[in-house]
């Protein structure tokens, strides 16, 4: 799981074997997530779904229904996934790439 974007500011504390601590300084880092950009369109849907503002490859893309079970899985996939085949309802969308992660939920209509 990834921090969300902004400015995220960390110190460490380390403690020594006898109980003796002390903290480092404040360091600030500010992070920007690509992948809180990625949309699915059209939302809803009668069948393909086209993934927008992704720019890495989608090493994994998973579909959840409403009660959390798989219904369908791609490796190494373009970015857009065919749902009409599913029943109509609630679905979540889980995109990975080379290292992060990001979950939609699109209605098929």
């Amino acid at each position: 799981m990834s921090p969300s974007s902004g400015l995220h500011y960390y110190r460490l504390k380390q403690v020594d074997f006898d109980g003796n601590f002390e903290y480092s300084k404040v360091k600030s880092i500010d992070m920007i997530n690509e992948m809180e950009s990625i949309s699915i369109l059209p939302n809803p849907t009668k069948g393909i779904v086209l993934f927008h503002g992704i720019e890495d490859e989608i090493f994994e893309l998973s579909v959840y229904d409403s009660f959390g079970k798989l219904v369908k899985e791609k490796i190494r996939t373009p970015s857009q996934v065919d749902l009409s085949n599913l029943v109509n309802g609630i679905y979540f969308i889980s995109i990975k790439t080379n290292n992060q992660m990001v979950i939609r939920k699109v209605l098929k209509n």
